[in-house]
């Protein structure tokens, strides 16, 4: 659960980034309401435990990226061969989660389980804090009055509409400016001296609230609290809870001069100066005037001009890119490059499905290169075992070379076959009978049940890496072993194994699960 909260985190995180960098550009520009709906993306990404793919997604040219490098690093051990073992570079941390895999420092249980006590403890202590504030201010409310004033009921009529059975307007004197509380029947309270003035100001007020009841912000602010509550330890959690009160309130003050027009604004801008004294209530949990970036406010509503429908459109245009791109996971690679690439495309790599439609077959483009990497030897320096290689990929050579390759690939095929069958079952014995008898190393099967891997619907898809062996009886054969790890799942893993020739057939001398 942990290492699904931060990588969450980590994809709400980016988001949150470019809506910070989008109000920097664009605040001005946009219509005010456009920031709290790119808000709602973050609070989205935040918190839904799964998220829908798509092509355009940043994630996805990061995993297209990532596979091609995997396809050179696998075809550099073919030649070079291969550790099974051994440390990762740290920004690979990141990489795993820009793709939606677990990071393989935290993959450690006694660690797991030590950061999954630091997280519920700090999630707890926060929800309790939040909770508590939010009674204690319920219970003072409690003291409020309804409101009997003639303009009240008269706004209502007018504005609220429908809505009248849903609102209530009370007066409590022990608060200092007015505020909105509520989700299902949502509460104006306001302060005693907001009816001693002007009628003006008072339907000021009472606009400004009902444009956050208008948009529920008062339900938007709750799942910002949770937000906070699960993603505690990360700091742009609590930029983007500040910086949405203030884009809350900046909407309402944009919502309240289209309804009076611009010969409203010093009007307005006066009254949210005399209601600038800062409530007596926690603030992530109500909706309202305050002294929330006072000056930021007043200078906007000062410059306020009647929104356009270009800026309109742009802003449409905007959430749609933003959530398209930043707040969507990546697209199976599997089945972006196989769609593209068609049934008709060539190549010697071999692939298995287990009946998933969406995820087509591997094509010749996903096989392993079996040219020499660029900057290493000719030909002709690697000997007897260099020309039987090349005779296998042109073709060329006689037919016994040609028939020894294509058997040895095919025990090798039944091996990695034969392999994975055991591995995903969890048959430790099995697996045993496929190991070279020196083996050392201790015996690992899939881990089900672990970090999204699901046995019963992992998907393999193809085997790489069983052409190219042929005749290197002392050399070890490299074969990657593709999969899905489970039917929910956006990422790709690679089952690694480092088999030998041992007589007439072949065993294995190391294997290792790689993201």
């Amino acid at each position: 659960m942990v290492a699904g909260v931060v990588q969450r985190s980590f994809y709400g995180g980016v988001l949150i980034l470019v809506i910070i960098a989008v109000r920097i550009l664009w605040l001005d520009r946009l219509p005010k309401r456009t920031f709290p709906v790119l808000w709602s993306l973050a609070l989205a990404r935040l918190l839904l435990p799964f998220s829908f793919p798509s092509v355009f997604s940043l994630y996805t040219f990061l995993q297209r990226a990532q596979r091609q490098a995997a396809q050179e690093q696998y075809t550099g051990r073919m030649w070079e061969g291969v550790t099974l073992t051994g440390s990762r570079p740290a920004w690979t941390v990141v990489q795993d989660l820009a793709l939606g895999q677990e990071p393989a420092a935290l993959a450690e249980e006694g660690g797991m389980r030590l950061l999954g006590a630091v997280w519920c403890a700090g999630a707890l202590a926060l929800a309790v804090f939040f909770a508590a504030a939010y009674a204690r201010s319920l219970w003072q409310f409690r003291l409020a009055v309804p409101v009997e004033d003639g303009r009240v009921r008269q706004w209502l009529d007018r504005c609220a509409g429908g809505r009248i059975g849903r609102i209530a307007v009370r007066q409590s004197d022990r608060i200092l400016a007015p505020l909105t509380y509520g989700c299902l029947r949502p509460v104006i309270l306001l302060p005693g001296r907001a009816l001693e003035g002007g009628g003006q100001e008072l339907r000021y007020i009472l606009q400004h609230e009902f444009v956050h009841i208008r948009h529920h912000d008062a339900a938007l602010k709750l799942a910002m609290v949770a937000a906070l509550c699960l993603h505690w330890f990360n700091p742009l959690a609590w930029a983007m809870c500040r910086l949405m009160n203030r884009d809350l309130e900046l909407a309402c003050d944009e919502g309240v001069l289209r309804r009076f027009g611009e010969e409203a604004r010093a009007g307005y801008a006066m009254t949210l100066i005399g209601m600038e004294e800062k409530k007596h209530v926690l603030l992530p949990l109500y909706n309202g005037f305050s002294k929330n970036a006072i000056e930021e406010r007043v200078s906007l509503i000062m410059r306020y001009k009647k929104i356009k429908h270009g800026a309109v459109m742009a802003s449409m245009a905007l959430v749609v890119c933003m959530a398209l791109v930043f707040a969507t996971s990546a697209r199976t690679a599997q089945a972006t490059e196989g769609l593209a690439q068609g049934p008709e495309s060539g190549g010697d790599s071999q692939a298995y499905g287990s009946g998933r439609e969406d995820l087509p077959f591997g094509s010749g483009a996903e096989s392993l290169p079996m040219d020499p990497p660029s900057g290493m030897a000719a030909a002709d320096d690697w000997g007897e075992d260099a020309d039987v290689i090349n005779a296998a990929t042109s073709g060329e050579g006689s037919g016994r070379e040609a028939q020894s390759l294509s058997e040895d690939g095919r025990k090798l095929e039944q091996l990695a076959l034969s392999f994975w069958e055991a591995y995903l079952a969890g048959d430790a014995a099995e697996l045993a009978q496929y190991l070279a008898a020196g083996y050392a190393g201790d015996v690992e099967t899939f881990p089900d049940g672990v970090d999204g891997h699901v046995a019963a619907q992992a998907q393999l898809l193809a085997v790489k890496g069983t052409d190219g062996g042929g005749s290197l009886e002392e050399d070890d054969i490299v074969i990657s072993i593709e999969f899905c790890p489970a039917a929910d799942e956006d990422y790709l893993e690679y089952l690694t194994i480092s088999a030998v020739k041992e007589g007439d057939g072949w065993k294995v001398i190391g294997y290792g699960l790689e993201l």
